[in-house]
């Protein structure tokens, strides 16, 4: 149980510790003012907006203006949450009911005597048992899934997307060979 315990620490601590700052693309833009360069950097920063969402899961979507996202979000956490109560109640219940059955009093009897066998409790309390744990790790996973769209959103806010996106080919010749005969190709431009 205390290796079990330490490696979901490993685990959690692991996902919060990412290098999650790394950049994709830079953050400023060159200008060329009177022959000198100069960088101009951006104002929407991808480590802020990784922080928002470490500090408050939906905060770095509201950070990069994608607030269709945060609901999406908190429905997941939401419908998570649900599972991992249901399963706990239902486990809490089941492992009551077993521990009535196990205690050598005769006169204690759970609701489900008759009903379910000591091994249909026991398989009840570890089915409900593994699904709650289940459900935890999916909770562990949507927050880390909303913190690295929220680093990669800011990343890609500054992303210049033109409306313009085509794509040009026209035929080409590069001459007469005796042996091989005409050389034909294409010439293949990307407008962006």
């Amino acid at each position: 149980m205390h290796n079990a315990y330490k490696n979901w620490i490993i685990v959690v601590l692991s996902i919060i510790i990412l290098p999650l700052s790394g950049k994709a693309q830079s953050d400023g833009r060159i200008i060329k003012t009177d022959s000198v360069f100069e960088v101009k950097s951006s104002k929407h920063s991808p480590s802020e907006a990784t922080w928002w969402s470490v500090a408050l899961p939906g905060a770095g979507q509201a950070y990069n203006h994608k607030y269709w996202k945060i609901p999406i979000i908190y429905t997941a956490f939401g419908v998570t949450g649900w599972f991992i109560h249901d399963n706990v109640v239902k486990r809490d219940d089941y492992q009551r009911a077993l521990d009535l059955r196990l205690d050598k009093d005769p006169n204690t009897v759970d609701k489900y005597d008759g009903i379910y066998s000591d091994r249909d409790l026991v398989e009840l309390v570890n089915y409900h048992q593994q699904y709650r744990d289940l459900s935890v790790i999916i909770m562990v996973v949507i927050y880390g899934v909303q913190i690295i769209d929220a680093n990669i959103d800011a990343h890609l806010y500054d992303f210049n997307v033109s409306k313009d996106l085509s794509i040009h080919w026209r035929p080409m010749t590069f001459g007469y060979d005796p042996v091989m005969g005409a050389n034909l190709g294409a010439k293949i431009t990307f407008d962006f």
